[in-house]
């Protein structure tokens, strides 16, 4: 990690040594400003690591000159132009913010500059949303795309030469710094309008009359069908097709969805960051939800996931899509899954673990019934223990699995599958006496004669 101190030496540097190079050719080319002063700022500078660089990148509209990635996003598009292009300014001593749609576009190559860059913004996959205009002295920083406003009623953050930064450096590293940029200072910077105080209304709050009834029109009955199906809850909706088409993805409507979430994503609550709980969304480093939890399958220790959300936010509905499109073959070939709905859990908290253990069973014995995950050799393998000590009292002297060892074993069997708390943690795990047997058989989740839901936070032999 790149130290302010020595950026701005770096920086220092850099000006030194391309004013020696210009003073003796008389100026310097596009490419030469490019390599000799933007690509120092961006590398020694500002700490861009080259491998989050990469250089005419090609879109519809020409040949982006620099775009910058952080956390495995394009984050930023630079426009680079030659030193002697002008980028004259009105000078400002203290707020170097501008309009974009004010004194910047007075000035052609300024205007220009801006309009080709952020062209190159719209037409990149994904699009980016911001961008630098510069001649390698003025940098001119805006956000590109947005949904809250048009772009160009926005504002420009504008250094208007790197000798100014040199003398307060604080707020270009502050801004463009690769570590910078990682941790947010591009969204704090740009999004104030986003973040801005809301009012909370309901709707019946700014109606007229909210409290008189309404009375139906002869439009009602033809659109009531439509009104169920498009509004009503689709999570219990038969139609997977509805499902399979409730998330629609395009380049500017991930933009927009991640604006959304600068101001409306639950934040986690404070409790559980400190026990170490991170975000995994969709951009999030281990792929996003999907590979997140395909990993955590079969790994030796189970995680936790938290889906947070206020009423109507639509977490059912992600649930039942995932369960029944998105996730159905993960689930359906490595694992036994289960849904419990604590909606019906009763009111005394010491009764919740019981409740949870009955949901389980009794989907364990319909959705898994061809399965016979309960047939009398399993229910051996898990009570081992107990059945050892059955042997040598009212078991004694009977040949295992014989006609009679089974008669008198079967009842105890039954009882001790009575007790969940005990029976279904047996019965979901590989910790059975008959590990040997699991080793021949490889993994047991191909097998046919034994399943692991990684209860017991230890991988199977083989898997």
């Amino acid at each position: 990690m790149l130290d302010p101190d020595e950026a701005l030496a770096n920086l220092k540097q850099a000006l030194k040594d391309f004013a020696t190079f210009c003073g003796r050719r008389g100026g310097a080319s596009e490419a030469d400003t490019r390599v000799k002063l933007i690509d120092r700022v961006l590398v020694d500078v500002l700490g861009w690591p080259e491998s989050n660089i990469s250089r005419e990148d090609h879109v519809n509209s020409g040949f982006i000159d620099y775009c910058l990635a952080a956390n495995s996003t394009p984050m930023l598009a630079v426009e680079a132009k030659r030193e002697d292009a002008a980028f004259v300014l009105a000078q400002k001593h203290t707020d170097e913010w501008y309009n974009l749609d004010g004194v910047l576009v007075t000035s052609k190559p300024i205007k220009d500059a801006i309009d080709q860059v952020r062209a190159y913004c719209d037409d990149h996959d994904p699009p980016i949303r911001y961008a630098i205009a510069t001649n390698g002295y003025t940098w001119i920083v805006f956000r590109a795309i947005r949904d809250d406003i048009g772009w160009r009623k926005g504002r420009a953050r504008v250094f208007p030469s790197l000798e100014g930064v040199a003398a307060a450096f604080a707020p270009f590293w502050n801004l463009l710094a690769y570590q910078q940029v990682t941790s947010g200072s591009l969204t704090e910077a740009f999004s104030q309008s986003l973040r801005a105080s809301r009012r909370l209304d309901r709707v019946n709050q700014r109606l007229y009359n909210a409290d008189l009834p309404l009375l139906r029109n002869r439009l009602n009955n033809p659109l009531r069908p439509l009104i169920s199906l498009i509004f009503e809850d689709i999570a219990d909706q038969a139609q997977l097709e509805v499902l399979q088409s409730c998330y629609v993805h395009t380049g500017s409507l991930k933009v927009v969805a991640n604006d959304l979430d600068n101001i409306l994503t639950e934040s986690i609550p404070k409790f559980l960051v400190n026990e170490g709980t991170r975000s995994v969304g969709a951009d999030a480093a281990e792929g996003g939800f999907d590979r997140s939890l395909a990993k955590s399958i079969g790994g030796g220790k189970g995680k936790l996931y938290l889906l947070l959300g206020a009423i109507g936010s639509g977490k059912t509905t992600f649930l039942k899509r995932y369960q029944r499109t998105t996730g159905r073959e993960l689930l359906e070939n490595r694992t036994l899954w289960f849904s419990i709905d604590f909606l019906k859990a009763p009111p005394n908290p010491a009764e919740l673990e019981h409740f949870a253990w009955s949901s389980i069973i009794k989907e364990l014995r319909h959705k898994y019934r061809d399965r016979r995950l309960e047939k009398l050799s399993r229910l051996r393998d898990i009570f081992a223990d107990n059945i050892s000590v059955l042997e040598s009292t009212v078991l004694s002297g009977f040949k295992a699995k014989s006609p009679k060892y089974d008669e008198i074993l079967k009842p105890f069997l039954a009882k001790w599958q009575e007790d969940l708390q005990d029976y279904l943690p047996r019965r979901l795990c590989c910790k059975t006496p008959q590990k040997d047997k699991l080793a021949k058989l490889g993994s047991c989740l191909a097998s046919p004669e034994y399943h692991c839901l990684d209860f017991c936070n230890k991988a199977c032999p083989g898997c």
